[in-house]
């Protein structure tokens, strides 16, 4: 007798409705080629990520251009979404492994690469968007290149150019 009052009833018809219209969507969601592509590689991607210790975004990227065909100026929007849920999942993971207070005696350093790493992205943003896609395409290729054939000391003294020039035109912008 339950069973019948519970198909007559409207709202119980209206859930299964809505239910079957989600259930739909997340199918036609998966039969999706942009969808099956990157589902493909999220778990090559996620476990050198897991490995070493990044959010992903170094071998997403290309994957969501080159692999999947979004073009630049939308894969990178993309990339820094995903980034996002990806990073604070591993916070979430990796806080587990490592206890918060252990890293109270690298606040400052914390700190200094949060405001440095915040004002980067923002300066790097107005500068990309003003660079056509084919040489920022070709430009991050060649950056790509010269970080992974030169040496060590190079990176580092070519990155503390780069924050000094930085921290020098911040300084007289706000004087």
């Amino acid at each position: 007798m339950a069973r019948t009052a519970d198909r007559n009833d409207p709202a119980g018809s209206r859930l299964r409705s809505q239910f079957r219209l989600q259930i739909a969507s997340m199918l036609s969601a998966i039969r999706c080629p942009y969808f099956q592509k990157a589902f493909g590689w999220c778990n090559p991607i996620g476990g050198l990520a897991g490995l070493v210790g990044l959010g992903g975004g170094e071998f997403r990227l290309p994957v969501l251009m080159y692999v999947v065909g979004y073009p630049v100026r939308t894969a990178v929007p993309l990339n820094l979404a995903v980034s996002l849920i990806t990073l604070t999942f591993a916070l979430v993971v990796r806080s587990r492994a490592v206890s918060v207070a252990a890293l109270v005696p690298y606040l400052n350093e914390v700190a200094g690469l949060a405001v440095g790493g915040v004002a980067s992205a923002f300066y790097g943003a107005r500068v990309v968007s003003a660079i056509k896609s084919e040489h920022l395409i070709i430009g991050a290729a060649l950056g790509g290149m010269a970080v992974g054939f030169a040496p060590v000391a190079a990176i580092n003294a070519v990155l503390g150019f780069v924050l000094i020039a930085a921290a020098a035109k911040v300084a007289v912008s706000k004087h």
